[in-house]
């Protein structure tokens, strides 16, 4: 199914001019609501409706009325990351944030430390 989308979006955008054509590919724009690290993703499931008194409290027990489909979303957060040796801004879930998975790139790019500094100095 997954490769299906991909061809038929190649197909559509092969007259697309170049820049279009390059941002509108990523992996990124094809699957959405994605981790970057886990992959996990939208997952579905049911969401239950109860009546009745449970038995502990003195009734006959609670019964299930209904199932209705619902989805379960993770919880993305956009982060600035080191991808393959470079600063990239992808989607994580705030599992693989605490994990450790996430590594930040440096808050600046230091042109020479204190010994050098020194050296050149002297």
């Amino acid at each position: 199914m997954k490769a299906d989308l991909g061809a038929s979006i190649i197909h559509r955008l092969s007259a697309a001019p170049k820049s279009l054509y390059s941002s509108i590919l990523n992996l990124e724009s094809l699957m959405p609501r994605r981790c970057h690290f886990l992959g996990t993703g939208t997952s579905s499931g049911h969401k239950k409706t109860y009546r009745g008194r449970a038995k502990y409290l003195g009734g006959v027990g609670i019964k299930i009325t209904s199932k209705t489909k619902r989805t379960f979303k993770p919880n993305l957060q956009k982060v600035r990351c080191v991808v393959d040796g470079a600063p990239a801004r992808v989607l994580a879930s705030t599992k693989a944030i605490r994990m450790g998975l996430v590594v930040k790139p440096a808050k600046r790019k230091y042109t020479y430390t204190r010994e050098q500094k020194a050296a050149a100095e002297a």
